[in-house]
């Protein structure tokens, strides 16, 4: 595995270096302190902007099941399940991916940077484009993991070189299904304002 993945590190280290240079450069030029209250009043607005968003969406409870393709040792394939709510009042989205089976013997577990990433983007899909994308806007996104789940965490991630790509497909497919069956409320009036299909009253408890 080491020399098909290679040069995708290569790419990520060289891409963080020059990151790393480009914010010591920014830093000389406006000082540490300014550079540290602009991020930390850029991360609240984005968390204000998405509890905003949040809000602007319909109260409810949503579930979701898929399934990888048949492995070896595996023929019926994985299966994957998602639980969603979303409270407007408090301006969360919970996406639950505990109700799954354990890691399986094959390079498919999640890692929990990868099991966290595919819901993270199962809901900003659902969100509003302008809303940034950073940690102040996941700050309103809760997830749900378990330790050994196939869509939480294995203990040993050192196990699962399999490429989070392919691993996260079925969980972002799964989340994609459900948002396509019930939240198809993100239909926009030529107005700009948003219309809930009533079809996605059934999708909600």
């Amino acid at each position: 595995m080491p020399e098909v993945w290679y040069g995708d590190y290569l790419a990520a280290l060289g891409a963080a270096r020059i990151g790393e240079r480009r914010l010591k450069a920014l830093v000389e030029r406006y000082g540490a302190e300014t550079i540290g209250t602009f991020v930390r009043e850029w991360l609240d607005y984005s968390e204000r902007r998405m509890t905003h968003a949040i809000r602007g969406l319909p109260a409810g409870k949503l579930v979701a099941e898929g399934r990888h393709d048949s492995l070896p040792g595996l023929p019926d394939g994985v299966p994957v399940k998602v639980k969603v709510e979303v409270d407007p009042g408090e301006g969360i989205v919970t996406v639950d991916l505990r109700d799954n089976i354990d890691c399986v013997a094959v390079g498919v577990n999640l890692s929990q940077t990868c099991a966290t990433a595919g819901a993270l983007i199962g809901v900003l899909n659902c969100i509003d484009p302008s809303v940034p994308r950073n940690e102040g806007s996941f700050r309103r996104i809760r997830i749900l993991l378990k330790e050994k789940l196939r869509g939480g965490y294995p203990t040993v991630s050192g196990l699962d070189i399999y490429g989070h790509l392919q691993r996260n497909q079925p969980l972002d497919q799964t989340q994609h299904s459900e948002r396509s069956a019930c939240w198809e409320t993100a239909t926009v009036s030529r107005k700009g304002q948003p219309r809930w299909a009533q079809d996605s009253v059934s999708c909600l408890d």
